[in-house]
């Protein structure tokens, strides 16, 4: 009796690298390791996880593969171990050989963070805003590299970076403030475009940032109220400090007015005393200077400056015309 020795292998390979949802492509190898004289055998060759179900017929040394492409199941663990079987019986003879071989992807965790912030929360037209944006890669150690585009129109911003895991990217930019902006507040967003490195997969993100926008303004205003005004004194005037903008001030004034802090859209009177004799003398004339600060609050140095006169006719000393 001539003795044959069947034997079969089955061998499964494929990407090492993947992630939950994308396709991953395995091969699936089986070999007739049978001795020359063995009948053929016939094979059946079965993967779930694949979706592999397939009769070959192969003589002693002959080799059927099988590729195959399955994407990555919700859930799955990691790593992800699926396994191929086969089933083979000999042609003529009751045997039945099998065999299984698995295979063990890798599933990575893509992740990204992004974070754009501004050195205030307050500007005006003219004034110099900075932000700063900030990537970070977030995946799992064991993702590749993230190819990303970081972009941001009105700072100009069209940025390429590759960032490992773990790692992270700073981009600092400044915007003056035009008048085309110009409104209760300005804001503007900034974008994010990642891709792993030999993936197809996309990960996206945006962050915007508002600034209120302040419109300061004041005006100082100055008139005679005792006219004519007697020889011996004394002048005196009315000095009208308005906040005539949106934002509180803080004012300075001189004539013995002081530092006072003035609401949007409100006024405050003060009287001013000058003290004569005034003999000889056609007129008084008298000035208040004044100016503005922002609160610390708003965190902007801005400031401005304002001067208002008015002259008082002094009784008995002539006449002058004063236009109104």
């Amino acid at each position: 009796v001539e003795l044959f020795q069947p034997s079969i292998t089955l061998d499964k390979t494929g990407d090492p690298l993947s992630k939950i949802g994308d396709d991953t492509s395995y091969v699936i190898t089986l070999v007739n390791t049978s001795a020359p004289d063995t009948p053929d055998m016939t094979c059946t060759i079965t993967d779930a996880a694949v979706g592999v179900n397939q009769a070959v017929t192969l003589a002693s040394g002959e080799t059927s593969t099988i590729n195959a492409t399955a994407a990555i199941p919700a859930g799955a663990a990691d790593p992800y171990v699926n396994t191929a079987s086969a089933s083979c019986t000999v042609a003529g003879f009751p045997n039945v050989l099998s065999a299984g071989a698995s295979h063990s992807v890798n599933l990575f965790q893509p992740a990204i963070s992004f974070d754009k912030t501004v050195d205030n929360d307050y500007s005006k037209v003219g004034d110099t805003l900075g932000y700063t944006l900030v990537l970070g890669n977030t995946s799992s150690s064991d993702t590749p590299p993230m190819e990303c585009i970081i972009s941001d129109t009105k700072l100009g911003i069209n940025k390429l970076v590759t960032l490992a895991a773990g790692t992270s990217d700073t981009t600092n930019a400044s915007y003056t403030i035009q008048v085309g902006d110009d409104g209760v507040s300005f804001s503007n967003s900034a974008s994010v475009l990642c891709s792993p490195l030999g993936f197809p997969n996309s990960l996206t993100a945006s962050d915007s940032v508002t600034v209120t926008l302040i419109h300061p303004s004041f005006t100082v205003a100055k008139s005679c109220t005792t006219e004519p005004v007697p020889q011996d004194g004394p002048a005196t005037y009315d000095v009208i400090i308005a906040n005539t903008g949106d934002v509180e001030l803080i004012i300075v004034a001189d004539d013995g007015i002081g530092t006072f802090n003035l609401a949007a859209g409100t006024s405050q009177t003060f009287p001013v005393s000058l003290s004569g004799p005034f003999a000889g003398q056609v007129s008084v004339s008298n000035t208040v200077s004044a100016s503005w600060t922002l609160p610390a609050q708003i965190g902007l140095p801005n400031t401005d400056s304002a001067s208002a006169s008015d002259t008082c006719i002094v009784a008995g000393e002539g006449k002058i015309i004063k236009l109104m």
